[in-house]
């Protein structure tokens, strides 16, 4: 008899290891991390998009030119060493690229280098700007583009020339480069008409505020008991309002594994995600949209785009109506980087940053 029952038990495990590799895209995904490193639907108009990547098709780590009509990516540049030197980050500039390269066995571990090119990817010629013993982190945010150095020097580089100019870091500035080890107490984000918008609010405690210029205004749609260990996700500008991601964790959660911020969230973490907006000349504010299930990768003013396990949604905000676009095929438990170019979605899986789908939005 337990031989009988052993052998139904074995079968029964069998049956679902293969039902499970069958539909492998409609499993829950408890330990995705999701990050949306530019928001959209939007205006930019781009051929190409670059970005570093690091897997089975490629021995170390490479530069990456993609073309967003057909998805087809060309390589740019290779680290000498695979299997020490390592590219960082990658930011579009004039024509080329600038990127950071780390080689620990060279003279100098840390450089900004620049690689330019013609439009064909042709003459391609990398030229160092700068060299450091120290860690360098290069950021593009706002519309600027600067270089941190040991966490607590900033570089602004100009997009024309790439002239650096030092620049005095703000304590927001340090606190977001250690944002892995604490909260966040603000968030600023620059208006198309260059007003800029800071958000507050520390970390549990209840209320939100937004301070634009001499104004301060009471973010009460995003205030309360709901929102004390909310964390901050992404913000754009979508017809003259500020328009924000809010990320409310579970509270069984330790309050150190909730101060990472919503990319260090895996979904099982995650409560619901809010979408609100803010009028930042009169500070009236509104909760747009909840998640019942699912988080949120892009926006317009009535349209969300959602990811839940690996199928992609659109929902009228207005109707609560949802269309499924497609389902990924993404591997189970990776984490995945989310890049609207226009009404193209991108998605990369974010360790090796591979393409994983294109999507039209």
């Amino acid at each position: 008899m337990k031989k009988a029952i052993t052998k139904i038990i074995t079968v029964l495990v069998v049956v679902s290891v293969a039902i499970s590799a069958l539909v492998g895209c409609s499993y829950n995904d408890p330990w995705r991390r999701i990050a949306v490193t530019q928001l959209g639907p939007n205006d930019e108009n781009l051929q190409y998009v670059y970005r570093v990547v690091k897997g089975e098709k490629y021995p170390g780590t490479v530069i990456v030119g993609t073309d967003v009509e057909s998805g087809e990516d060309t390589k740019l540049f290779e680290v000498e060493n695979t299997e020490s030197d390592r590219i960082h980050e990658v930011v579009e500039c004039r024509g080329g690229v600038l990127f950071t390269l780390s080689r620990p066995y060279a003279n100098t571990k840390y450089s900004l280098n620049y690689l330019s090119f013609n439009r064909d990817f042709q003459n391609i010629d990398m030229q160092t700007l700068y060299a450091s013993e120290f860690n360098l982190i290069l950021r593009e945010k706002d519309g600027e583009i600067s270089l941190i150095e040991n966490y607590d020097q900033k570089f602004v580089i100009s997009y024309g020339t790439h002239d650096m100019s030092w620049d005095e870091m703000q304590e927001s500035d340090k606190i977001e480069e250690h944002s892995l080890y604490d909260d966040i107490p603000e968030r600023s984000y620059i208006m198309n008409d260059g007003m800029e918008v800071v958000l507050k609010k520390n970390f549990g405690e209840e209320n939100y505020t937004g301070v634009v210029g001499d104004n301060t205004y009471a973010i009460d749609s995003i205030s309360g008991k709901d929102y004390i260990y909310a964390q901050w996700g992404c913000f754009s500008e979508v017809d003259g309002k500020l328009y924000g991601i809010i990320t409310i964790p579970k509270n069984r959660l330790s309050k150190n594994r909730m101060k990472g911020g919503s990319t260090a969230l895996h979904s099982d973490y995650v409560k619901k995600e809010v979408l609100f907006s803010l009028d930042v000349t009169t500070g009236e504010n509104n909760v747009v949209y909840q998640t019942k299930k699912g988080r949120i990768i892009g926006f317009t003013s009535d349209t969300v785009y959602l990811i839940d396990k690996n199928d992609i949604y659109k929902v009228d905000i207005a109707s609560g109506q949802q269309e499924k676009l497609t389902t990924i095929q993404a591997k189970k438990n990776t984490d995945l980087d989310f890049r609207w170019i226009g009404s193209r979605l991108f998605i990369f899986e974010s360790l090796t940053q591979e393409t994983v789908a294109v999507i039209e939005g």
